[in-house]
């Protein structure tokens, strides 16, 4: 293929751009140097491209698109030229003053794995803003070294977005496969559609072969070992990468911004290692920092009181000086801004978590907050945008900085983001009660299958509004494992005097006396050192199913 460019040194391109030399050529493109006639002095970067002969409607949409673009890590396009008669496009952009990871790889014959964490972290800021990009998300799909620029201040700079596209959700698979072998995700070659994940399997790709002395993962004698990486490189990074190269793109790390917490967790968070927000914030101390559980709450079948154990735990946990967030799942019907009395309570500007423009530096007034709990409950109305995913659930944990988060899940055990936050749980709370009419439906049986299948879990049962009566030792026989607690039924008069007064039921002081007494292995559990791994579960469910 003819590479050469239909620019000359000296040509002036649209009376303005004066080409000064070539840069760099590929397959279908010439990236020239040029001066800016009506900046004196000003230089950019002119890519000549054949890719678009013929199709000004793709190149119209290819370039808006582009010149939308506005990040750091990414060269800003400032003019643009669509085909003429011989079919060459024009796009004007940012020089940048540096090498490409690979030309810096290849001179160096080594990159220390501090530098290849600090721009795998950036690259994942960059991701995240592409992936988070409306009114669709940009998939780049062709991240290699030597798509990656570094500038004079040691930053990356993402180029070439010739295969980049909007990722469209009911599209079983992209029209056109493609991808640099060695770098592309399985599915860039088995005609399945490419997602945010594809790109996270090209960044661990990039990152192997940086970390190995140039070896590509998965070519020829297939997965490639361990022992290849450097060795220098800490244990925890070796595990983000190898999950980022899962064949399957639901056992990847889900999205970018995770990636970049698990790799700064891993490479010990160094100053030099903080995003370019979080160095602007000075000496503020790294809210991210400590380790934070999530709690996935919820019961075995609707009316079980899977919110009223969630916000019975909030309080016991703020009567313990604990900070922490309780979340109603955005798959719920709304209920919890009802019985936290929103209208008086919840503050004048109130922004819920599931709105478009929800804030990750939200002003404290702006917090919903009722001690060391904040509440973030659904909106009453219910009028949520498009389907929340795991990937919703990761930004938003990522913004609350608290110890503790608790993911009131009401019943939807079944619900896909759901059952990817149970992955990530440090605890799992099932809420069980008395009334045998509700064990054998349909749903119930299969949120069971569900929970018996996370066998590596910690999974603990509650039994809820326990009480004397003649089937009580049967009931409790019936869980998989003695309950953790035993929450007794509250008399309905306190419950309603409450409701009446326009108070949290849980807050009246025999209620939280009894929770504290009642709750208090919980509590410890929460409190104590992590517990890892998951209890074995017996044959039980023929109890449950017969």
């Amino acid at each position: 293929m003819d590479t050469r460019g239909a620019l000359a040194v000296g040509h002036l391109l649209a009376e303005r751009y004066h080409i000064l030399s070539v840069i760099g050529r590929g397959g279908m493109s010439t990236v020239y140097l040029a001066e800016d006639r009506k900046l004196p002095g000003k230089q950019w970067a002119v890519k000549e491209s054949r890719k678009h002969s013929g199709h000004k409607e793709m190149f119209y949409e290819e370039a808006a698109l582009l010149i939308r673009l506005d990040h750091p890590f990414l060269p800003k396009i400032i003019d643009f030229f669509p085909p003429n008669e011989e079919g060459f496009s024009y796009l004007v952009m940012d020089y940048i003053q540096g090498e490409t990871l690979q030309q810096r790889f290849i001179r160096k014959q080594y990159l220390p794995c501090s530098d290849v964490v600090k721009h795998s972290i950036q690259l994942c800021e960059l991701f995240d803003y592409l992936h988070n990009f409306k009114p669709r998300p940009i998939i780049y799909r062709d991240l290699k070294p030597s798509n990656v620029m570094i500038d004079e201040q040691n930053n990356v700079r993402l180029i070439d977005f010739g295969i980049a596209r909007n990722y469209n959700e009911e599209r079983t698979a992209d029209t056109v496969q493609l991808g640099t072998v060695g770098f592309a995700a399985p599915e860039q070659f088995l005609n399945r559609q490419t997602d945010e994940r594809t790109d996270l399997y090209t960044l661990g790709a990039m990152m192997y072969y940086l970390l190995s002395g140039g070896k590509h993962y998965g070519i020829a004698s297939g997965d490639r070992p361990v022992e290849e990486l450097a060795e220098d490189l800490p244990v925890a990074v070796r595990k983000v990468i190898f999950q980022l190269l899962a064949e399957q793109p639901e056992d990847r790390i889900q999205s970018a911004r995770e990636v970049k917490l698990r790799l700064q967790e891993g490479a010990g968070e160094p100053v030099a290692f903080r995003s370019t927000e979080e160095r602007s914030h000075g000496s503020q101390p790294d809210r991210h920092s400590g380790k934070r559980r999530l709690i996935v709450l919820g019961g075995l079948y609707p009316g079980a009181g899977a919110t009223f154990i969630a916000i019975a735990l909030a309080r016991l946990l703020n009567d313990a000086d604990i900070p922490h967030a309780l979340i109603e799942h955005a798959g719920n019907s709304p209920e919890l801004h009802s019985l936290l009395f929103g209208e008086r309570h919840a503050p004048v500007e109130y922004r819920y978590y599931t709105d478009p423009d929800f804030l990750p530096e939200r002003p404290v007034d702006l917090r919903w907050k009722d001690g060391r709990t904040e509440w973030l409950p659904l909106p009453p109305d219910r009028k949520l945008e498009g389907e929340w995913t795991a990937d919703h659930y990761y930004r938003l944990l990522y913004l609350l900085d608290y110890p503790v988060a608790i993911l009131d899940i009401s019943n939807r055990w079944c619900d896909p983001a759901v059952q990817q936050m149970c992955k990530e749980a440090e605890l799992i709370l099932m809420i069980a009660d008395p009334y045998p009419s509700k064990f054998n439906g349909p749903d119930t049986q299969e949120s069971l299958h569900f929970v018996e299948g996370l066998s590596n879990k910690a999974i603990y049962w509650i039994a809820n509004r326990d009480e004397a009566f003649s089937g009580r030792k049967e009931w409790l026989s019936t869980l998989p494992q003695p309950p953790l607690c035993l929450i007794p039924s509250f008399a309905g008069k306190s419950l309603l005097d409450a409701q009446w007064k326009g108070r949290i039921a849980q807050d009246d002081p025999e209620i939280l006396d009894t929770l504290r007494h009642v709750c208090e292995p919980l509590l410890s559990l929460i409190a104590a050192t992590a517990e890892r791994g998951g209890r074995k579960r017996s044959a039980w469910l023929a109890k449950w199913f017969k």
